[in-house]
């Protein structure tokens, strides 16, 4: 052959040797998907089911131990529940318990003999005017202010100068509540409002405050409101301090709903063990004692 000749691969050569074994060329190159397939149906499926996961053998893992797959994926929230009741308080209470000892750190709820506005000596003082300077614990009253709001008619709240203003506003804002506040005196000069705030008769005002004692303050603070021909039903407050306050207002048609109360803030210092039992008892004879109601 000539040099040109031997530099040519004999191309029917290597033909030859694919059909000698059944198969062109061209074929050779081609993996037979027939036979992939055959495979899969050997062994009861195809080629696409073969990449998909069995969903049904996952869903019936989780059926064989009690629940569905949407469902292990959820935690269990009566589990959470059931914690609180073994305890012996719902989440509500232990929010409750939370901020009854927080009142405490700060110096909120006091305890010893303290001389009240009307001359009797008490053995614990509630100074609410505190928490102002306490984001945290100002954060907290207002959410569970407003969550007492949420279960009245309002049109907007009505803050009562001075301790129940800044707890007014919080709740004002974790409720989104529009705010008004009647004034302790009439201006002399300016506007000579009574009452801060826009408002419209024949609106239902919500009356926010810290404590009820007797409720004197607080027929004080509904009489300007009412005047300017807000309606006025309910008042939320912090503490009650259940000397005879919540039935005062109720014989004048007025529902008092109290975020908390002297006797749970008793129940909950003393099972934390940060008040002793005796100074406790004294306390709750207190409040028998000088009962205005």
């Amino acid at each position: 052959m000539s040099a040109a000749g031997a530099k040519r691969p004999n191309r029917k050569a290597k033909s030859s040797t694919f059909k000698h074994h059944g198969q062109s060329a061209a074929g050779a190159k081609r993996p037979n998907r027939k036979a992939k397939s055959s495979t899969f149906k050997r062994h009861g499926q195809s080629a696409a089911g073969a990449k998909r996961p069995n969903r049904k053998a996952k869903s019936s893992t989780f059926k064989h131990h009690g629940q569905s797959a949407a469902g292990a994926k959820r935690p269990n929230r009566k589990a959470k529940s059931s914690t609180f009741k073994r305890h012996g308080q719902s989440a509500a209470g232990a929010t409750h318990a939370a901020l009854i000892r927080r009142l405490f750190e700060i110096g909120a709820l006091r305890f010893g003999e303290f001389t009240l506005k009307s001359g009797i000596t008490s053995p614990f003082y509630i100074d609410l005017r505190v928490v102002i300077s306490h984001p945290d614990v100002l954060a907290r009253i207002g959410a569970l202010m407003a969550e007492a709001v949420s279960r009245c008619r309002a049109d907007r709240i009505a803050g009562i100068p001075y301790a129940g203003l800044p707890l007014a506003v919080a709740t004002s804002l974790a409720g989104n509540f529009p705010l008004i506040y009647p004034r302790r005196e009439e201006k002399a000069y300016g506007t000579r409002k009574r009452i801060e705030g826009l408002h419209e008769p024949g609106e239902q005002v919500v009356v926010i405050d810290d404590i009820v004692t007797d409720g004197a303050s607080k027929f004080e603070a509904i009489q300007p409101l009412e005047e300017a021909g807000l309606v006025v039903k309910d008042l939320v407050i912090l503490i009650d301090r259940e000397q005879g306050g919540r039935e005062r207002l109720a014989a004048r048609g007025y529902a008092l709903h109290a975020v908390l109360t002297i006797s749970e803030c008793l129940d909950e210092l003393t099972r934390a063990g940060l008040l002793p039992a005796g100074l406790s008892r004294t306390a709750r004879e207190f409040v028998r004692a000088t009962r205005f109601a």
